[in-house]
């Protein structure tokens, strides 16, 4: 019998059963969350050893195996039978940016390099993102370490952009959106080249250090459902106590986690709690922290 070029397995584990499954740095690159590490629905999968007749069954139990939990397979994960003149395709880490998109955005540092060495540096980065993004988005999350960064945010409807704040950009994509004649995409690409640049050329000359900050473009994806926003929220938050910098969410003054606790303006803090609502619940935050703990509980395996 002739064995299909690709097989779809669509059952969705469970965090706790992706738990270990993927490494922690694979998971960072390949979705950007080790709660969703199911690889990324265009990544392809090849065992050239395995015997064609049996590579049915064999990508089965390969997927199982990645999960580590019996009769689960990856999620939108397509697998294919060995072919050496098939090329792995590469996953799309720069989706475009769209009015009402949720995107995680996120960079790290050239190896041996600190984005931020003093209180002032995390103070002055999170000002100048806010400056160039904040009249444009609504900020769900946000974690600054010493090597990297993460964003988790929603791009505004264009009738919610202030178009007066544009009209002081002084930029030429920020007068062309003005105009009707640029995408929201163009304009949030523009803001990010000039956002690291002023960075880099700022960190560069206060330290007296030459070459390039970052290790990569920057990787933004976008978030496709409320579970996944959910996730990437408690993601972002859970950073620091994941590199070991500290055990408690809250113990880590640069992230936005603190910012919900004392309901700051700079963090969409209704949005999130309104989404966190449910039918027995109709105040969000008391599942705020109920998801945050149990993702904690969930990565440390407790």
């Amino acid at each position: 019998m002739q064995v299909p070029q690709a097989i779809w397995l669509t059952r969705l584990p469970s965090r706790s059963s992706i738990k270990g499954s993927l490494s922690r740095d694979q998971a960072f690159e390949l979705h950007g969350s080790p709660t969703l590490a199911t690889l990324h629905p265009h990544a392809r999968v090849s065992d050239p050893q395995h015997n064609r007749s049996s590579q049915r069954d064999h990508l089965v139990a390969r997927s199982q195996k990645i999960l580590g939990k019996p009769g689960l397979a990856l999620q939108g994960c397509l697998l294919h039978e060995p072919n050496e003149n098939k090329q792995i395709m590469k996953i799309d880490y720069w989706h475009k940016f769209e009015h009402g998109g949720i995107y995680h955005i996120y960079n790290k540092t050239i190896s041996g390099r600190l984005l931020f060495k003093e209180h002032n540096d995390y103070q002055r980065f999170l000002t100048k993102f806010l400056d160039y993004f904040g009249p444009y988005i609504l900020l769900y999350a946000y974690c600054l370490i010493p090597n990297h960064f993460h964003f988790l945010f929603k791009v505004r409807k264009i009738n919610n952009i202030d178009r007066n704040i544009l009209k002081f950009e002084q930029t030429k994509q920020a007068e062309l959106f003005l105009n009707n004649q640029s995408s929201v995409n163009k304009l949030l690409q523009d803001q990010m080249r000039r956002f690291f640049s002023s960075i880099s050329l700022y960190l560069n000359r206060k330290y007296q250090i030459k070459g390039s900050l970052f290790l990569e473009r920057t990787k933004r994806l976008v978030v496709t459902s409320e579970e996944d926003t959910i996730n990437k929220l408690c993601y972002v938050h859970h950073n620091p106590i994941h590199h070991g910098l500290v055990s408690e969410y809250a113990d880590w003054k640069y992230s936005s986690y603190n910012d919900y606790i004392a309901r700051k303006q700079r963090v969409a803090w209704q949005d999130v709690f309104s989404l966190l609502e449910t039918q027995n619940t109709k105040n969000g935050e008391p599942e705020f922290f109920k998801v945050h703990d149990l993702f904690k509980r969930d990565y440390d395996g407790i």
